[in-house]
């Protein structure tokens, strides 16, 4: 993307200390590169494919020793600086990560469930892998103009709109079926070379705009009225804020002014999970975090997270995350 992509920094985390080591004016094609980690985590690497100029993807792949299973480990932080507003989209096809937006001082989890979408000009963000498993993450990155240029500007701000990012800058998790993010996934292929691999990964760009797009605009014609959607992310906003126990449907639907059911259902279509169940989620993410960066008690953490008793608070833990909480004191 060298006409649209000013500035592209990698900096690679090495215990604990960091070393730039891609730098590059546009983001042209870049072969299969080792990541530089440490001996003692793993090992991994990237590549790049500029589809055309203006639309760029990079896949990277990394694989963790045993002794990190339970961890969450910092690989890269990255910095792009574009010439326009620019949709920039990351998928797992395996793994997870937890994604850190440095600009907006946000942080999602990316999944095979859960894509992070972007659309701004400057984007400054760190991934923390969970290496319990090795991963396979992708990044598409499409400038405004060549976005109008394939769907069409009045789709192309139609999908903008309705994902709630007309306006840059802007990050938001968005779930989508398992078979879309796939077509994504299989754009990059090491049976061709050259521009026949690019031709292939162009339609696959294609296809998977196309039935991106079918689902955005399906999913709007079901979407929640605009007073109730501002109120379930108000809402949203509130959860995150809180300790210690959630507030129970019957008190919020009171300070919401609308149903249990239909404050549920509405947070279930904006969110992709019910009240309870997402702050669960985001709960026990908190909980790992804290567990690795700090030494308090686990039934402390348990505690403040909301659970009663200990014994529950483990068992959940494992069910989420495939391992105790006490193996990550180990």
């Amino acid at each position: 993307m060298s006409s649209t992509a000013k500035v592209t920094t990698h900096t690679i985390w090495n215990s604990g200390e960091s070393q730039k080591f891609h730098i590059l004016d546009g983001w042209p094609d870049t072969p299969r590169t080792p990541v530089p980690m440490a001996q003692d985590v793993g090992e991994g690497y990237f590549e790049g494919l500029t589809i055309r100029d203006g639309a760029a993807l990079v896949r990277g792949k990394h694989r963790f020793l045993p002794e990190r299973n339970g961890q969450l480990l910092q690989i890269a932080e990255t910095s792009i600086t574009f010439n326009e507003p620019a949709l920039i989209i990351q998928s797992a096809a395996a793994g997870c990560a937890v994604v850190k937006d440095n600009m907006a001082n946000q942080e999602f989890t990316l999944s095979n469930e859960q894509s992070i979408f972007q659309y701004t000009d400057h984007i400054k963000f760190s991934r923390d892998h969970d290496a319990s498993q090795p991963n396979e993450l992708y990044y598409l990155a499409i400038t405004r103009s060549v976005l109008y240029d394939l769907v069409g500007e009045g789709v192309a701000t139609k999908i903008l709109s309705t994902m709630r990012m007309a306006d840059a800058p802007l990050s938001y998790a968005y779930r989508l079926p398992s078979n879309i993010s796939a077509i994504l996934h299989s754009s990059m292929t090491n049976r061709l070379t050259g521009d026949f691999m690019k031709l292939y990964a162009q339609g696959k760009l294609l296809e998977y705009l196309s039935v991106l797009s079918d689902f955005i605009l399906g999913e709007a014609a079901t979407s929640i009225p605009p007073r109730r959607a501002k109120m379930v992310r108000r809402l949203h906003e509130e959860m995150l804020s809180l300790r210690g126990e959630v507030p129970n449907l019957a008190k919020l639907s009171k300070q919401y002014g609308l149903s249990a059911k239909t404050l549920n259902n509405d947070f279930k279509k904006e969110f992709g999970q019910s009240i309870y169940a997402y702050m669960k989620d985001q709960r026990l993410c908190e909980a790992h975090t804290k567990l690795l960066e700090t030494d308090m008690p686990i039934k402390v953490i348990a505690a403040e997270f909301g659970y009663t008793h200990a014994a529950n608070f483990m068992l959940a833990f494992k069910k989420k995350f495939g391992y105790p909480p006490g193996s990550l004191r180990r």
